[in-house]
This record gives structure tokens, C-alpha cells and sequence, in this order.
């Protein structure tokens, strides 16, 4: 879809949420406001768990906090909202770099784990502390007011919400096409490539952390005057798993996911609690955590394509699990070698023909296997020859130097006997002598009439290889062709070959 025609969609959008007020009735509008509240919630989220690759279940506490700031400011201490939005900004962008700063140095599930660890910690100070009416929480919270102007009505906060929500969308897109934000957006590749293009790791962490936070806290400076009363239970890690569930139903890496994905949750939590008593009666509480749960882990299995289907050998294999894929005679490399360093080059190659071959753990055990590895093993080393590699088929994979294992992937997917090779990015860092080594292994399978599917930047590698190129730019098919038209489509001259080639 072209730019111009998503800003259209955009545009239209916009359109439609400005006159929602004057077709939509209070109680969808109180619902949309609710939308647009933990859609800045969620939209923290995907600048930190979908682009910046750190999971984190504990936004609520951050979205408490800054509820709590404001409720005290004005409920308690008597202030305008607008000192209240200062005060919830400044608590919570101190606490999520403290936190940060302690938290954010650890990777993986260790990450993740502390973030329940913080979340429930700000849940039962928030719920302990006397001055905040401690679980009772507080009540009285002023409307907005702009001027004269109050926004008690929800028709009227809708705008004020939905304002914020757009423009906070404006400026993360702004973000993430500038300096920083491509900082930000690396952070998934991991430390070692971020710290190799002179970009501290932790610092872009820091930053995407405190602006995911900062994001929650005005999700709750809205939140506190649109209900004009804070509780703890709002905030606990249920409901940060929640905000995770919004950014990743919606889309983790996409913007407008934290909207689409906020709306969802939003109106399906609303329709079971409207359902679920009807069934369940006395506990339908107890049934809408597993309900939601069960919804939950339905939309995780499901959310891999976003259209389109995919066809082999007449078959849909949309969504099918990798495992079926592969059975089905497809084979593939990785763009990131992915070979097994501690076992031999035979054994690696052995791996390949797990789906060809069937005995099982009880033949295995006895050993009344020894006709089908025979085989299998006859298969794997004549395997090794072919792509140059059988003259040291037990020797320790990971002493190969990086062209070698590159080969060795591609012995391993051919021992499965494939219909369809894939290849990713096989030359990705092969010294010149290393591809046309590779370059001619694949040449003879494709005089072997076998089927590969190559996907490379490496232009030069490519077009003295295949039979006809699809170009992609951005996700996008660019067009299509012979090499030689290829070559000569201007397009693809400024996207990959540069203006002058």
C-alpha cells in the first residue's frame, strides 16, 4: 500500500473518531475513552517489547503511579490537573530510571521476571501507604478543565483523549525515523551489534524504558480524571499482562497496533462481562480470568500472518507449525548459521533426515535400528562429498571456518531430500573465494533440476545464478524479472544498486 494511500486511511480514521460524539451514544463513547486510555498504555509497550525486544509486564505500575500523582495533587492537595499531568510525568520518569538503572542490565526471562517483581512492589506500596487511602483508595478527583472549559461530560473528555492518543502517535513515529529512534530499533539485534555501531546498548534501553513509561503516565493522568478515582486494584500485574496482550494483539511493532489492539481487549473484556453471568452466574468473576486467559493464548497461537496465503505443491501452508512445513519437502538455511558446534559434521548431516526416516525411542534404545541409520548414514556422508565437505566427516563442526558451515547447513538440508530448497542469505560473509565455492554447489543442484528458492542481498552473487529475481523494498515486492531486466530497472538501481549503476 502506497504511503499516500495510508495517509488517506489515516486522515479517514481521524475523521470518523472527530464525529464520534455525534453518532455514537454515551456508553460507546465511555468505551472509546477507555480505548484511547490504554491504547497510550500499550503504545509504551510497542516502542519497548515489540521494536525494542524487552518484554515487560509491569506498565500498570507506571500507569498507577502516575494516577496516584494526580489524585493526590488535586483530590488531597488541592491543585489544577494540569500541576497534577507535572507531578505524574516527573514521579514516574524518576521511578522508571531508577528502575531502569537496576533492572535493565539483566536480558532474556530475567528482564521480564523483575518487571512482575517491581509491578507488584508498586502495587502494595501504592495499597499500604496511609496518606493514599491505602486499598480504599482515592476519591473526589477533579475534571479537566481547559480554561472554563470542563471536560466532566465523556463526550467532551473524548476529544481531550483521543487528542493525546494521536498525538503521541505522531511523535513516536517522528521518534523511531530519527537518530535515537533507530537506535531504538536495532536494540533486538542484540548488545553486540548495537555496541558495534557506537551506540550504548544500555543508554538506547534506558531511553526506550523511561519513554514506554512516560507514555503509561499520561494513560494515567487520564485515566484518574476520566473515572475521578484511583484504587490499587487497577494496577496490578494482571492488568499489565493486559497492556502486553493489547500491544501484541494489535500488532507488537506496528504503532497503530497499541490502538487496534487496545480496542479488542477493550470491547471483547466488555462484551464477557456483559455474557459470562448469563451462563455462569454466581461465578462468572472467577470464569472471566479463565475466559480471558484461554482468548489470550489463542490470539498468541494465531498472530504470525497478517493477509495473504501461502501455497506448495497446491497445498495451503499458511500457519501451518514449521515442523509440518518442513515434512511437506521444504528445506531451509539460516541467515545466522545454525549448526550444532559439539557434534561432528556426519551428525550434523544425520539431523537432516529425521523426517525420512522412522524409528523410534524403543528401536533406537535396542538397536533395532541398525538397516535404517546404515542408510541414513550412507546418505549423510555421500551428502558431505557432494557439497566438498566428506573427507572429515568426524571432525567438531564448530572448527569450520564460517564458509564451510555455511555448506555444511546446505548438506544438511539437502540429507532431507527436499522439493524446495530455501536459502537465507547464504553469502552473508563469505570471503570471495567461500562464494564461488557456494555459488558453484549451487549451480550443479540446479542442473540437478532440484527447486531453490533464494533470498540474498548480495546482487552480484545473485544474478549470475537464478533464473528470474523478485526484488522486495520495505516489505514490499518492487518487481520482477530476468537478471538482465533486473539489472536495468531504475527502481531497483536506486534501492539497491545505486543511481549511477
Amino acid at each position: 500500500m502506497s504511503p499516500r494511500r495510508i495517509r488517506l486511511i489515516e486522515l479517514a480514521i481521524v475523521l470518523l473518531l472527530a464525529a464520534g460524539p455525534l453518532y455514537l451514544g454515551p456508553f460507546r463513547i465511555t468505551l472509546l475513552n477507555y480505548v484511547g486510555v490504554y491504547g497510550l498504555a500499550a503504545l509504551g509497550l510497542v516502542l519497548l517489547t515489540g521494536i525494542g525486544g524487552m518484554v515487560s509486564m509491569g506498565q500498570a505500575a507506571f500507569v498507577g503511579l502516575a494516577a496516584y500523582s494526580t489524585a493526590w495533587a488535586t483530590a488531597l492537595a488541592g491543585y489544577s490537573p494540569w500541576v497534577g499531568l507535572g507531578l505524574a510525568l516527573v514521579v514516574t520518569g524518576v521511578a522508571a530510571l531508577a528502575i531502569g538503572i537496576t533492572t535493565l542490565r539483566l536480558g532474556g526471562h530475567f528482564l521480564a521476571l523483575s518487571t512482575v517483581a517491581w509491578g507488584l512492589s508498586i502495587y502494595f506500596l501504592l495499597g499500604n501507604i496511609e496518606g493514599l487511602g491505602r486499598y480504599g483508595g482515592i476519591s473526589g478527583i477533579p475534571p479537566i478543565s481547559i480554561g472554563s472549559l470542563s471536560l466532566m461530560a465523556s463526550d467532551r473528555m473524548f476529544y481531550l483523549i483521543w487528542g493525546v492518543l494521536i498525538s503521541a502517535l505522531v511523535l513516536a513515529r517522528n521518534l523511531l525515523n530519527s537518530r535515537e529512534g533507530r537506535a531504538m530499533r536495532v536494540l533486538r539485534g542484540g548488545n553486540t551489534l548495537v555496541e558495534s555501531l557506537g551506540i550504548s546498548a544500555f543508554r538506547a534501553k534506558l531511553v526506550t524504558f523511561v519513554v514506554c513509561a512516560l507514555l503509561g503516565a499520561l494513560s494515567g493522568w487520564l485515566y484518574a480524571h476520566l473515572g475521578r478515582y484511583v484504587s490499587p486494584a487497577p494496577f496490578d500485574v494482571n492488568i499489565g499482562i493486559d497492556y502486553l496482550m493489547m500491544a501484541m494483539v494489535g500488532g507488537a511493532s506496528e504503532l497503530m497496533g497499541a490502538v487496534v489492539g487496545s480496542g479488542i481487549v477493550t470491547f471483547l473484556k466488555n462484551g464477557i462481562q456483559d455474557y459470562l453471568p448469563m451462563i455462569a452466574k454466581g461465578a462468572a468473576g472467577q470464569l472471566e480470568i479463565v475466559v480471558f486467559s484461554v482468548l489470550f493464548i489463542i490470539f498468541l497461537q494465531h498472530a504470525r500472518l497478517d493477509a495473504g496465503r501461502i501455497y506448495f505443491q497446491e497445498r495451503e501452508i499458511s500457519g501451518l507449525a514449521p515442523h509440518t512445513i518442513a515434512r511437506a519437502g521444504i528445506a531451509r538455511t539460516f541467515q545466522h548459521v545454525k549448526i550444532r558446534p559439539r557434534m561432528t559434521l556426519l551428525d550434523n548431516v544425520l539431523l537432516g533426515t529425521y523426517p525420512r526416516t522412522k524409528a523410534g525411542f524403543f528401536a533406537g534404545a535396542l538397536r533395532l535400528d541398525r538397516v535404517e541409520e546404515a542408510r541414513a548414514r550412507h546418505e549423510a556422508l555421500t551428502t558431505l562429498e557432494r557439497v566438498g565437505l566428506g573427507d572429515r566427516p568426524f571432525e567438531l563442526a564448530g572448527n569450520l571456518p564460517l564458509g564451510n558451515q555455511r555448506l555444511l547447513e546446505v548438506a544438511r538440508a539437502l540429507a532431507a531430500d527436499p522439493i524446495l530448497l530455501v536459502l537465507d542469505e547464504p553469502a552473508a560473509g563469505l570471503r570471495r573465494q567461500e562464494k564461488r565455492a557456494l555459488a558453484d554447489l549451487l549451480r550443479s543442484l540446479r542442473a540437478e533440476h532440484m527447486t531453490i528458492l533464494l533470498v540474498e542481498h548480495d546482487m552480484e552473487f545473485v544474478m549470475g545464478l537464478v533464473d528470474r529475481i523478485v526484488v522486495m523494498n520495505f516489505g514490499s515486492k518492487l518487481c520482477e524479472g530476468t537478471p538482465g531486466d533486473i539489472r536495468r530497472d531504475p527502481r531497483v538501481q536506486d534501492a539497491y544498486l545505486g543511481s549511477g549503476a
